[in-house]
């Protein structure tokens, strides 16, 4: 019997096809009392010979406040700043003409966020790191914590009934 066996990875997935690879996730969670704050630190690398343009959409538990998104690129960590959508998207799209490496963070559905990644080079990193908080409950003398990691199983339909673009999911 002859069979192929295909290796899965986690991708960050241009619009065109091109991909920067999942090299490592790191979490970490403080609790205090009922408050838990979690950060998930995800490592890409664009294995690709082109610069990258990435559309990233990640979950947050029920009930979870995303605090912010930073990323480290190239050696330089940026910050996430709250602007009014129309000034964001002009500024990242400025950045992107300019060859600078935005990135611009907008709620998708529920729970759910979208993460544009810009002018990824070709063998560079990009670590994003996403930080949120939740108030747990008891629930039958137990704290339950749920960390999400796709949006499919919550969503189904991504688009359809998840509230997606198309260039989201």
């Amino acid at each position: 019997m002859n069979t192929k066996h295909r290796a899965e990875t986690a991708q960050l997935v241009s619009t065109d096809g091109q991909t920067a690879t999942l090299q490592s996730v790191h979490i970490e969670g403080r609790l205090d009392g009922l408050l838990l704050g979690m950060t998930a630190r995800q490592h890409y690398r664009n294995t690709g010979k082109t610069n990258l343009e990435t559309v990233y959409t990640f979950p947050l538990p029920w009930g979870a406040t995303l605090l912010g998104l930073n990323a480290e690129i190239g050696g330089h960590r940026l910050q996430g700043t709250v602007l009014e959508k129309k000034q964001a998207t002009e500024r990242y799209e400025k950045a992107i003409d300019e060859g600078d490496t935005p990135i611009m963070v907008e709620p998708s559905a529920r729970g759910l966020y979208t993460a544009n990644l810009g002018n990824l080079k070709p063998g560079e990193d990009a670590v994003i790191e996403i930080e949120y908080a939740q108030l747990l409950r008891f629930e039958q003398g137990q704290i339950r914590i749920t960390i999400p990691t796709t949006v499919a199983p919550r969503f189904g339909d991504a688009q359809g009934t998840g509230g997606l673009a198309a260039h989201e999911s």
